[in-house]
């Protein structure tokens, strides 16, 4: 399968406007890398690049080694899947999966072997004399996967192909895509808006914002230690909370302010920035997931806050609480901006019983605190 190498690739189109902006990447062979982001940040442009559908303005595209600027999209050998899933309406599920196999001239017998084999991995096999329109939402995404993959592709790029199924099928599709990529080991470029299915789905996940890549690695780096206030902001659901900031040092150890109480930072935090002590005294940002709020009674006193509850939002497993703490928060896209008094989001399990305009006394762990400079990006650990 290929290796994709991408050195300082840029897409420029005539009004002007950059798609893409010196993106350095490496996708190795077998990988499901899942690119992210929000709309207009480039990634489809991205896929387009790679399958030859648009022309680079700067930089290469290489797979294997070679580069493949100049090559036609036939001759890479990738398949696209797109989120509107592009079926012949007029042919069975039979002969969508056998119509790419057909323009390449194939033997019939090695076409059927390729369908029959494509249909059982995807679950289609009882499908295959149906139309299109005769399929769910999910069936049909099925099939624009095997099509796809009937041709032994080098690179499957997938460009939002869940988009258009409700959410309980996009899980269930979510888990037969990871299962059909990692048993067929196709390297796979998959883009989304959906942070939910880049966390879930990748390898690795790139992040990509107004065409230039923000952050890549894997899900969990990204989630612990995010590049800078944007990646923090957008990855999490809800992300995470933002402001600004001061750390200090004194009699009670390494202290965070909050709203203005000061909380002692857990060693963990401060092992993680062995810097810090260069940086106390100035202005930072912090970040604090919604998990890092617990319930009051399960740390120190020194430990909690006081805050009032403006929204709750009952999950059944979880409840999410919106607090009014006190706090500037800051613009994840640029880390400054106006002060703002965003409400911080709090994750508690189970069913939290409590109205809103309540004032409710809660813990705060910051193990995994996240450190900004006032410009969003990542305090160096």
């Amino acid at each position: 399968m290929a290796r994709v190498e991408l050195n300082g690739v840029a897409k420029r189109f005539a009004d002007g406007s950059w798609g893409v902006r010196d993106l350095s990447l490496t996708v190795e062979a077998g990988e499901l890398l899942v690119v992210v982001g929000p709309s207009g940040s480039g990634k489809s442009t991205l896929l387009r690049l790679l399958a030859g559908l648009e022309g680079v303005s700067g930089g290469e595209i290489r797979f294997d080694g070679e580069v493949v600027n100049d090559r036609s999209p036939q001759g890479r050998n990738v398949a696209m899947v797109f989120q509107n899933y592009a079926l012949y309406p007029h042919m069975s599920v039979r002969a969508n999966l056998a119509f790419p196999l057909r323009m390449r001239r194939l033997a019939r017998r090695e076409i059927a072997t390729k369908v029959k084999q494509v249909a059982a991995t995807l679950g289609l096999t009882e499908l295959l004399e149906r139309k299109p329109a005769q399929l769910s939402g999910g069936q049909r995404q099925r099939v624009a996967m095997g099509r796809a993959l009937v041709r032994d592709p080098g690179l499957f790029l997938m460009d939002e192909p869940l988009s258009n199924l409700d959410a309980r099928l996009r899980a269930e599709i979510r888990t037969e895509i990871a299962a059909v990529v990692r048993r067929t080991g196709i390297t796979t470029i998959y883009v989304t808006h959906d942070q939910v299915e880049a966390v879930t789905l990748g390898d690795r996940v790139a992040v990509v914002r107004a065409g230039i890549l923000q952050q890549v690695g894997p899900p969990e780096a990204l989630y612990r230690r995010p590049a800078n206030t944007f990646v923090a902001a957008f990855l999490g659901t809800p992300g995470m909370n933002l402001f600004r900031t001061v750390v200090r040092r004194g009699e009670e150890g390494v202290t965070l302010d909050l709203g203005g109480r000061r909380l002692p930072l857990a060693p963990e935090a401060v092992a993680a920035y062995p810097d810090l002590d260069r940086r106390l005294g100035e202005p930072l940002i912090a970040g604090l997931r919604p998990e890092a709020f617990v319930a009051a009674d399960t740390v120190s006193a020194a430990s909690r806050i006081e805050a009032r509850l403006t929204a709750v939002e009952h999950l059944g497993h979880e409840t999410l609480l919106y607090l009014d703490a006190g706090v500037e928060t800051v613009d994840p896209e640029t880390g400054g901006g106006a002060p703002t008094r965003r409400p911080l989001a709090a994750r508690l399990p189970g069913l939290v019983r409590a109205p809103a305009g309540d004032t409710l006394s809660l813990g705060v762990t910051t193990e995994k605190l996240a450190l900004f400079c006032p410009d969003g990006g990542a305090l160096r650990g």
